[in-house]
C-alpha cells in the first residue's frame, strides 16, 4: 500500500494514481531470492518535499487468512516513510535593458504629433529582454534535440517593464572607429519627452590639450527653445590625430529652466546653473545594464573611438 500526501503523480508498472496504489503483487519468492518494482514519482506542482509512505505485507505461501479469526493470519507488514526532495529543474532569470529609438521624431507641424489617438513608435523606447534558462536540478541536463510541436508550449511570463522616466534626453550618436587624420561626425539629439514644459538648453564642449581630437564647430552654444515633444541636434566635426582609444570630448548640456516644486520660488543660483542633463551614447545603450538604467550623466565619460592609420 503505498500513499502520497501531495497533488503528484506515482507510477509503478501499468498502475497511475495521485494519491495511493494497493495491491501491487510480488509474486512468490524463494529463500534467497529478490524482486524489484520501480516506482516513479511525477512533481508537476511547486518545488519542496514529498512524502511517501510505503506498506509491503509477506505471508508464508498456502497460509489462509480466517475472517472469523484475524488475529491468527501470519501476515508481517514492512512500513517505511520516504521524503523525497524536488526542486525546479531549470532556472528562468531575466533581464531588462532599454534603448531609445534613433528615428528622427516627427516636426511639431506634423498632425500626427498632437493625435491621442494614434500610437507613435517612435516616441518610445525599446526593452530588450535576456532570458537565461539554467539547469539547477541535482542531476546534469543534457538538451540532444529540439522538437516544436503544436500540440505543446512553454510559457516564459515577460518580466515587468518599468522604463526610465526622463523628461529630457541627449542621445550622442558617433563612429566607433574613425582614421587618423580623416574627420568624423558627433551628433547630438535633445529630446524633450515631458508632455507640457519647455527647455531651454546650453551646450559646451571642453576640449583639453591632451585630447586627441580638434573639434571644429560652435564650442559654446543656446539651442532654441525646445518644445514639449520637441527634438534638435547639433553636429560637431571632430580630426583625430593620434591613434588607439581616443576618449570623447566632454560635453556638458545645461537646461537653464529647471524644474521647481511647488511653492518655492526661483534664485539666481538655480537660474545660472540650471539642472544637468542626461547624455546616452546609443553606441554603447545595448550594453548598459538593467532596468535602472546606466546611463551616463552629462560632463561625464561618454566613451571611446578607436583610431587607426588607416
Amino acid at each position: 500500500l503505498i500513499y502520497l500526501y501531495e497533488v503528484n503523480t506515482i507510477i509503478l508498472g501499468e498502475e497511475r494514481s495521485s494519491s495511493f496504489i494497493k495491491g501491487v503483487p510480488f509474486g512468490l519468492l524463494e529463500p534467497g531470492a529478490n524482486a524489484v518494482k520501480t516506482l516513479y514519482l511525477v512533481n508537476t506542482g511547486a518545488p519542496g518535499d514529498r512524502v511517501i509512505d510505503i506498506s509491503i505485507q509477506s505471508r508464508p505461501p498456502n497460509s489462509a487468512v480466517d475472517p472469523a479469526e484475524p488475529e491468527l493470519d501470519d501476515m508481517t507488514e514492512t512500513t517505511r516513510l520516504l521524503t523525497v526532495p524536488t526542486v525546479d529543474p531549470l532556472k528562468i532569470v531575466q533581464s531588462v535593458s532599454y534603448r531609445h529609438g534613433l528615428e528622427a521624431w516627427p516636426g511639431l507641424a506634423d498632425l500626427d504629433t498632437f493625435d491621442g489617438d494614434k500610437w507613435n513608435p517612435v516616441r518610445t523606447s525599446e526593452a530588450l529582454v535576456n532570458t537565461k534558462i539554467e539547469c539547477t536540478g541535482p542531476s546534469p541536463l543534457q538538451v540532444e534535440s529540439v522538437t516544436y510541436e503544436r500540440e505543446s508550449s512553454t510559457l516564459i511570463p515577460l518580466p515587468t517593464l518599468q522604463p526610465p522616466d526622463e523628461n529630457l534626453v541627449a542621445l550622442l550618436s558617433i563612429p566607433s572607429r574613425a582614421t587618423l587624420h580623416v574627420p568624423i561626425p558627433l551628433t547630438i539629439s535633445v529630446r524633450n519627452y515631458h508632455p507640457s514644459r519647455s527647455a531651454n538648453i546650453v551646450m559646451h564642449l571642453e576640449l583639453e590639450p591632451s585630447d586627441g581630437f580638434i573639434v571644429a564647430g560652435l564650442r559654446s552654444g543656446r539651442l532654441p527653445i525646445l518644445m514639449p515633444g520637441d527634438e534638435e541636434k547639433f553636429t560637431w566635426k571632430l580630426i583625430p590625430i593620434e591613434c588607439g582609444h581616443v576618449k570623447i570630448p566632454q560635453i556638458k548640456i545645461i537646461d537653464k529652466r529647471p524644474t521647481l516644486t511647488s511653492g518655492t520660488e526661483p534664485t539666481a543660483e538655480t537660474v545660472t546653473q540650471g539642472e544637468m542633463v542626461k547624455i546616452v551614447n546609443v553606441r554603447l545603450a545595448s550594453s548598459l545594464a538593467q532596468t535602472t538604467g546606466d546611463q551616463l550623466e552629462s560632463g561625464g565619460t561618454l566613451g571611446t573611438v578607436l583610431v587607426l592609420t588607416k
